[in-house]
């Protein structure tokens, strides 16, 4: 928590020669530099008439300090109006929110009465939920075990009877390209190639290493995939585009349980299926190689299916962050028989 004093009584310069009984108030622009950023704004302060002297006025600085803070919440933060907002939107308390956030109800409050500047790790936090609502969501899966049975039940199952699952938003700008296996990617054929590798408990970066093996697999087999899934380079190997958002909707409509875990200090994301499996809208070869990509990669950790899919020229010659060009598919190295 980031606080602004402007000026306090210990500060106050007193001469010998000067009691400061004869004041007035002066406006003028004033800046301060505040966690390293200058903020500049309209300050009215108390001044000695004789010796010119700043007088310390316990309300004109206090009002400053909230101008200040104010400001630079506006500037490089988030502003009060903004938090109530993200409150509002998935109606909960005060309290709620600084169990998301990880800390006190106190500076929740302090944040939405705009006496205070968020820290770093906070501000960070804010701004991203800000940005996307749904970030909510994930911070409270995070800290979920210091949230109520009630809590929890208000931010996700009332939040899924509000919105109707549509993945195709994260997709339907994408044309068929080098990107996509050159086909429109396939969302109904997504959820259920991840309802069919998450029958078994599946650790999130496994199934996100499957789904690779069976688009690459699939396309070099048939030049074709099956879901037409972009794939972007990730430290961890390769990720299908819009990975954690399409995961968080279907934990959120309970296509998916995903839970958190955590093990020698890492954080794990394990999912378990919760809907049946609809192969109706697979073909016999999609769903051949599905079956082989299941018992291929079955008992494969994380680590270990990592450190295979950075032998991949796909993962290899492709720039950080970006798409995977499915012509490497033709150069794959662990092929699936």
């Amino acid at each position: 928590m980031e606080d602004v004093t402007i000026q306090n009584k210990k500060e106050q310069v007193k001469t010998k020669q000067c009691n400061h009984k004869n004041t007035e108030i002066r406006e003028a622009e004033q800046t301060f530099n505040i966690k390293n950023k200058e903020i500049t704004v309209n300050a009215k302060r108390r001044y000695c008439k004789d010796c010119d002297e700043l007088v310390y006025d316990d309300e004109l600085d206090n009002s400053l300090s909230l101008q200040v803070i104010s400001e630079y919440n506006k500037l490089y933060g988030v502003t009060p109006a903004d938090i109530k907002k993200i409150r509002e939107k998935y109606s909960i308390s005060q309290e709620t929110l600084s169990k998301i956030l990880g800390c006190t109800k106190k500076t929740i409050t302090m944040y939405e009465n705009g006496q205070s500047i968020p820290n770093d790790v906070y501000r960070t936090i804010l701004i991203s939920i800000v940005k996307d609502e749904k970030e909510l969501l994930r911070y409270a899966r995070i800290n979920s075990g210091s949230l109520t049975e009630k809590e929890r039940r208000k931010l996700f199952e009332n939040k899924a009877k509000e919105e109707e699952l549509g993945l195709d938003c994260y997709y339907e700008d994408m044309e068929p390209s080098k990107e996509n296996g050159f086909m429109q990617t396939n969302v109904q054929k997504l959820i259920n190639t991840i309802i069919y590798f998450t029958m078994e408990r599946r650790n999130k970066t496994v199934l996100a290493k499957m789904l690779f093996y069976l688009e690459f697999n699939f396309f070099r087999k048939f030049g074709t995939p099956v879901i037409g899934l972009p794939f972007l380079k990730m430290n961890y190997g390769p990720m299908p585009k819009h990975f954690h958002y399409v995961l968080d909707d279907l934990d959120l409509h309970n296509v998916v349980n995903m839970d958190i875990e955590y093990f020698d200090q890492y954080e794990y994301h394990v999912l378990r299926a919760n809907k049946e499996f609809n192969s109706d809208i697979f073909s016999e070869e999609e769903m051949e190689m599905l079956a082989k990509v299941l018992k291929h990669f079955r008992n494969f950790n994380s680590s270990t299916i990592s450190e295979i899919s950075h032998l991949e020229k796909g993962w290899i010659n492709t720039k950080l962050k970006k798409t995977i060009d499915y012509n490497y598919a033709l150069e794959i190295i662990e092929i699936v028989e």
